[in-house]
């Protein structure tokens, strides 16, 4: 039953999750859990990886059963939208520019073992990445709303974002919940405003109380005391505006209308664009605009075709899984190999570029990935063929010989001794001492 639990975790690194935004300013996620919720169901169901990808990508546009089966591809989509952002940014075209570049990272990361962010400037120093593939995929993230909440009390630049009302009627709750809560702050704004003037009459009272203390002149006394009595009447009047206000908000608060679910998901922009080149990655030195796309990596047919219509999300999901893009398999099946034996065939799981190590074993690595594929992207399955293997079983026994000629064990002659993580480590704590709580939080 903790299957997903295990293994979802550990796609969740992958994915940057985090229930707070972190970076400049670090405000809360609280929509952030279903996301997580998502992704150890699917971990436990041994969904299908290519729909799994799939889902995470464009599960917006992906055609839905039911309402239950619409709210679980929108929710993927907060794979898009977890980043941490740099809410403090006064540029808005430089923010926007951020969160596509942290887009564009985290899913050739997480799935490709790409760094194609590093043509954001310039071509890729070391794999061969142009420049206008970066701003092709620019051009479908720009296409593509996330939707991750408001940060109000964080960001005075107004970056703010709604979110995915989710839910049989969330669409339906969604408009009367909104114009409420735009009541309430409306009604709010109003109260404290009157608060603040309130305010200024009190300082000017006490003002006033300071100067009669130190004050002699009997004249200037009796025209303190009738200033005195001019902000007392003021505070009075204001107390009683306050008052009014303050019934009318509790009015308001105490009988809101029904909310939906929400979550973090992205959409389509209504008008989807290309994106120019930015020369040098600066923000306001615009180059030739690039139609939106996918990587010109591999001889695909969605290669030469335009990612349109839409934001071109659908395109991208589909050329990420591929028969043939080698790369989504192989990534992944190296990731299940690396939590297995304590690192991958290839070391640098986020980056099979040059710039990565080369694979230990490369064939072995290419017919794991084919038999992944084969056995319809199961991860169950794979775990069962590597742990079922001879070379997972072995022990840990020390051989001179071998030591000899293979110190670092790179040709797996031993069983790999593996640091027991901090996850790990707590549970069993919490075991043995009987607190170990299993109940999913709600």
């Amino acid at each position: 039953p903790r299957f997903g639990e295990r293994w979802g975790r550990h796609w969740l690194d992958v994915a940057r999750y985090a229930e707070s935004n972190g970076n400049d300013r670090n405000v809360i996620f609280p929509h952030a859990w279903r996301y997580r919720d998502y992704v150890i169901r699917s971990f436990h169901s041994d969904k299908p990886f290519d729909q799994f990808v799939r889902e995470q990508i464009a599960g917006d546009l992906i055609p839905s059963d039911d309402w239950r089966q619409r709210d679980e591809q929108l929710v993927a989509t907060g794979f898009l939208t977890l980043g941490s952002k740099v809410l403090g940014e006064g540029n808005k075209d430089l923010f926007e520019m951020n969160l596509i570049d942290e887009q564009i990272d985290v899913m050739s990361r997480a799935f490709l073992g790409l760094t194609i962010s590093c043509a954001r400037c310039h071509d890729h120093k070391f794999d061969p990445v142009p420049t206008r593939d970066y701003y092709a995929l620019a051009g479908v993230f720009g296409s593509t709303e996330s939707l991750y909440g408001p940060m109000t009390n964080a960001n005075q630049y107004g970056f703010d974002r709604p979110l995915q009302p989710i839910g049989e009627n969330g669409l339906a709750l969604d408009g009367p919940a909104k114009a409420y809560r735009e009541k309430v702050a409306e009604v709010t704004g109003v109260r404290n405003k009157a608060r603040s003037s309130r305010y200024g009459f009190v300082r000017k009272k006490a003002a006033l109380e300071n100067e009669k203390k130190k004050t002699k002149d009997a004249k200037r006394l009796a025209e303190i005391d009738e200033e005195t009595k001019t902000q007392d009447a003021e505070i009075a009047e204001w107390d009683k505006k306050i008052e009014a206000f303050d019934a009318d908000l509790k009015e308001l608060t105490d009988n809101p209308p029904e909310f939906p679910d929400y979550c973090m998901a992205v959409r389509d922009l209504a008008e989807p664009s290309d994106c120019a080149v930015r020369i040098r990655g600066e923000v306001q030195q615009k180059g030739d605009v690039v139609p939106r796309g996918v990587p010109s990596l591999f001889d695909l047919q969605q290669t030469a075709e335009p990612a349109k219509p839409g934001s071109g999300r659908s395109v991208l999901a589909d050329w990420l899984v591929d028969d043939a893009n080698p790369l989504t398999a192989r990534v992944a099946v190296n990731r299940i190999w690396q939590h297995l034996f304590g690192r991958g065939l290839v070391e640098t799981p986020d980056n099979f570029g040059r710039m990565g190590k080369r694979p230990s074993h490369p064939e072995l690595l290419d017919w794991l990935a084919a038999r992944f594929k084969n056995n319809g992207w199961s991860i169950k399955q794979s775990i069962r063929n590597i742990v079922l293997s001879r070379t997972y079983r072995l022990a840990s026994s020390h051989s001179a010989k071998n030591d000899e000629s293979d110190p670092a064990n790179n040709l797996l002659w031993r069983a790999p001794v593996k640091r027991l993580d901090a996850e790990s480590l707590r549970d069993g704590m919490l075991h043995v001492s009987g607190e170990l709580e299993l109940t999913p939080p709600e």
